[in-house]
């Protein structure tokens, strides 16, 4: 852990002086504008006198804290003045107008882009520490940033809250460093800045496992004395040789950080004291070829451990990180870690370069993804530079990179769509019913048209009807209402099948119509017989023998095992219906001589549409339970709409299958019907 610095900034009537903190940070000589720092701490210590934080420091504190961390860094005029205004920010009633015209644009617009990250701690704190959540929390903590010292003021910001949350509620407390072991943590590693991710860490792990970091501290304590004296004897030796070869080198010791050796001795299956390199010796010199030089020094005045050599200047970590590390056996018969680097790689070790979060989570690349981080090394290599002032700070990132869009449901899950989205794309990735019944949307609270274009951190409420359609509309490009390919065919296919079902209506109609006309008073039955004396022609086959056409009728679907009938129609064949089918019934009473006895074809086999209605109570996880039994049983979905009652809870699906036979069919109907929302199911008829 960080040793905090003493706070000895206050003038004699209590306030702060400016001046004072500058000259005691010790770190601000790269600053253009002092002025521009004393006017931010003088409006903080104005604004915040007698407020504190909610684990108890005061707040001018805090911020100043920020902003030494910051200093350190050796971040511009416009970041530390942003750092000390965001801590005001948060406890005061203080505007970001007011900071404008106190501080100028640039303090304030960095001031408002680090506000808006957030409502990402609310975001997560509500939700779980799902991976792909994390991840995708994560990426859009970056997309919601255009400057690189947004990120790092977040950072120092973060910091500052861990080293004072030991006096908090113990439940919140494992909330928030939850939430810097899933964030912040790897924020910080992702861009090579080791001084706050070993930092960020350690207090997460603190306060995540206590007994385990307790286990630790306790192990580095017992050892503290020969430790220290093995290291100073061993820096004695390596400053003699070096000085003897020439090389200027700065030599120090160090325990390693207490969750590196929790992880190294869960990856290794290793108790505590088995971790030989709990301590090392950190080599700085000049020069590249001084690190080579070192290493051989070391080789020849300790034996090394060929297994434990890497050379990660030849070949650097994914994050940047580079040095050497090798492991050598003491006059003492102890293991020990030497590592060796130049001072500009330490100072990039410290500080980052920016690089590769994926390193130590395994986790794919992304090229959108990767682009924008490479952006964002650049420009924190460019605020190493600052004193150079070459290049303007907080330069927008290229257009290229922005082409997705993170956004929040309203219970905080991450959706990510393409650039360009709506909320009617939102809807429609949510569920074809939610689009399908979408009437309007909010944001953050507001209502806004369907067209109106996501950007990254909005949280989407959909605003629905019971029984809503689709637009025509909503197809028109130029309406701007669908930028997604998925949520346009979605409404294409709703627009298709009701187009389908309307011609089946209107034949179904048609039908009707002839029947009432052509209605005797004698009693009809579904199943009348053929006309008298006239005898029917041998059965035939489905498949076709005999070279007449076969076609399965659209208004009864029948599949083999159905009972069926055959009607010979003018210039089409054959058309099989079920002997049930309402639709034949009209035929039957017509003219019975067109009817012709059938049987299917056991020698063949084929596939076949089945129309199925579902009742349910309620919609949770039902959709995804049906697609799932039709997945195992590998019956194929081809098509599917849904109405929700929300009067009673109950949602109604009509659902088109692909089968092979009625045993099949019964099958799947069965296993629906036993689902535990499930109130009915069967099979559709005309």
């Amino acid at each position: 852990m960080v040793t905090l610095k003493k706070k000895s900034y206050y003038a004699a009537d209590g306030t702060i002086d400016p001046g004072l903190w500058l000259e005691k940070t010790g770190a601000g000589s790269h600053l253009k504008n002092r002025e521009l720092i004393c006017r931010a701490i003088q409006i903080a210590d104005t604004t915040c006198k007698g407020l504190t934080t909610f684990y108890g420091q005061p707040c001018i504190e805090q911020s100043l804290d920020m902003a030494d961390i910051l200093l350190d860094m050796r971040l511009d005029d416009d970041s530390i003045a942003a750092a000390i205004m965001t801590g005001t920010l948060q406890h005061t009633t203080l505007s970001l107008d007011a900071i404008e015209n106190a501080l100028g644009t640039p303090v304030a617009k960095l001031v408002g882009n680090i506000l808006k990250l957030n409502t990402l701690n609310q975001l997560h704190g509500s939700g779980s520490r799902d991976k792909t959540q994390l991840d995708r929390l994560r990426k859009i903590f970056l997309a919601m940033v255009s400057d690189i010292r947004v990120v790092l003021i977040k950072l120092a910001e973060r910091t500052c809250l861990m080293r004072g949350i030991k006096q908090i509620n113990p439940v919140e407390r494992k909330r928030i460093a939850e939430e810097t072991m899933d964030i912040y943590a790897p924020l910080a590693n992702r861009l090579g800045i080791g001084q706050l991710k070993w930092e960020l860490e350690d207090a997460a792990f603190h306060y995540t496992h206590p007994e385990t970091y307790k286990t630790i501290a306790t192990f580095l304590a017992e050892r503290r004395v020969d430790r220290e004296e093995r290291i100073h004897q061993t820096i004695q030796k390596l400053e003699e040789a070096l000085t003897n070869a020439h090389i200027k080198a700065t030599i120090n010791g160090r325990a390693k950080h207490i969750y590196s050796i929790y992880r190294k001795a869960s990856r290794k299956q290793f108790d505590y004291a088995g971790i030989y390199d709990y301590s090392a010796v950190r080599i700085l010199v000049p020069t590249l070829e001084d690190c080579y030089t070192a290493l051989s020094l070391v080789h020849a005045l300790f034996e090394h451990i060929p297994d434990e050599f890497d050379d990660y200047i030849s070949h650097p970590k994914p994050n940047g990180y580079r040095s050497i590390h090798t492991a050598v056996i003491g006059s003492d018969g102890k293991h020990l870690e030497i590592q060796i680097r130049t001072n500009d790689m330490h100072d990039e070790a410290e500080h980052g370069v920016a690089a590769h979060w994926i390193y130590k989570e395994d986790k794919t690349l992304q090229s959108g993804y990767e682009t924008k981080i490479t952006f964002l090394r650049q420009l924190l290599a460019w605020h190493k530079d600052v004193q150079k002032q070459e290049t303007t700070p907080g330069e927008p990132l290229h257009d290229s990179l922005d082409d997705t869009v993170y956004v929040f449901t309203p219970a905080g899950d991450i959706i990510d769509l393409p650039k360009g989205a709506t909320p009617l794309d939102f809807a429609y990735h949510i569920h074809s019913a939610v689009g399908h019944r979408c009437r309007g949307a909010k944001i953050k609270g507001h209502i806004v048209p369907l067209t109106y274009k996501l950007n990254t951190g909005d949280q989407v409420e959909i605003i629905t009807t019971p029984t809503g359609t689709p637009s025509r509309d909503w197809l028109r490009r130029d309406a701007g209402y669908l930028y997604t390919s998925r949520a346009r065919a979605k409404v294409a296919h709703w627009f298709k099948q009701q187009d389908l079902q309307q011609t089946a209506r209107t034949e179904k109609e048609n039908n009707e119509r002839e029947i009432s006309r052509s209605r005797t008073d004698q009693e009809e039955t579904p199943f009348p017989p053929l006309r008298p004396g006239v005898k029917p022609p041998d059965k035939m086959d489905i498949a076709g023998i005999h070279d007449l056409l076969t076609r399965i009728a659209k208004c009864c679907k029948p599949v083999p095992g159905d009972d069926v009938i055959g009607y010979i129609t003018l210039g089409r064949g054959v058309s099989i219906h079920r002997r049930d089918c309402q639709t034949m019934a009209a035929h039957f009473s017509r003219d019975t001589s067109r009817l012709i006895e059938v049987a299917w074809d056991s020698q063949k086999s084929g596939s076949y549409y089945v129309d199925l209605h579902i009742q349910a109570d309620g919609q949770r996880e039902l959709l995804k339970e049906i697609t799932s039994l039709l997945a195992n049983a590998k019956i194929d979905l081809i098509t599917l709409n849904s109405t929700i009652s929300k009067k009673n809870n109950t949602i109604y699906l009509v659902m088109t299958i692909q089968i092979h036979d009625l045993a099949e069919l019964k099958s799947i109907i069965q296993q629906i019907g036993q689902l535990p929302k499930v109130m009915d199911v069967r099979r559709m008829n005309t």
